[in-house]
């Protein structure tokens, strides 16, 4: 009889203590999933600072290049404006038949020109970069500010080349040779031509330019 009892009794104890480790287990597994839910939540918010991290560090260096190309590209307007003075300067030196001094204002008018396009040179090369790392709305403003500079630096060695052969020409009329001298002038008269075919170019590419920094 006492068998019996201890019997119940132990088995009773069994099925309460089976009761806790089912307790347990459920408790455990719930702590479990629990987990798994942070460690989730933990890889998106992970995941999602990255993503903000990257966002913000190509914002940056948009800002930092656009704001250099258009630095740069502003520095080429600046030293072309004063090459075409000099380019006019000898305009009017050569029709008063100062040849000397057409030939001095050539000169200054040549660095000139190659110096702004050092600077048009580098500001496409900032937009380029700019480009890599721009939302999709500026795409299309920065590849219009790269047809405008590509369009400039041909104007501007279009004009260089007219420098140098009304240079050459006057060093002719300068020792009396006319006829070597007006020969070289229909050269010159040609990149003339060229130049004026790239005005008309390059005004199409100012137009669009204006109209896309008004938009966006």
């Amino acid at each position: 009889m006492k068998v019996i009892i201890l019997l119940i009794v132990l088995t009773v104890f069994l099925i309460g203590c089976q009761k806790e480790i089912n307790t347990y287990e459920l408790e455990y597994n719930q702590s479990l999933i629990k987990i798994n839910e942070l460690s989730n939540d933990n890889n998106n918010l992970t995941y999602k600072v990255l993503e903000l991290t990257k966002e913000l560090e190509n914002l940056e260096s948009f800002n930092k290049n656009y704001n250099r190309a258009l630095q740069e590209y502003q520095y080429g307007v600046v030293v072309s404006s004063d090459a075409d003075y000099n380019y006019q300067l000898f305009s009017w030196a050569y029709d008063e038949g100062y040849f000397y001094d057409t030939i001095e204002y050539c000169e200054a008018a040549r660095v000139l020109y190659a110096d702004s396009n050092v600077y048009y040179q580098s500001s496409k090369q900032y937009f380029i970069e700019s480009n890599k790392t721009s939302k999709l709305k500026y795409n299309e403003l920065i590849n219009a500010y790269i047809n405008v500079i590509d369009s400039l630096i041909k104007i501007n060695w279009a004009k260089y080349e007219a420098c140098e052969y009304f240079e050459s020409a006057s060093n002719y009329y300068n020792r009396n040779n006319w006829v070597t001298g007006n020969a070289v002038l229909e050269d010159a008269n040609s990149k003339i031509e060229y130049h004026d075919s790239l005005i008309v170019k390059n005004n199409e590419n100012v137009a669009r330019l204006d109209v896309l920094n008004e938009i966006i």
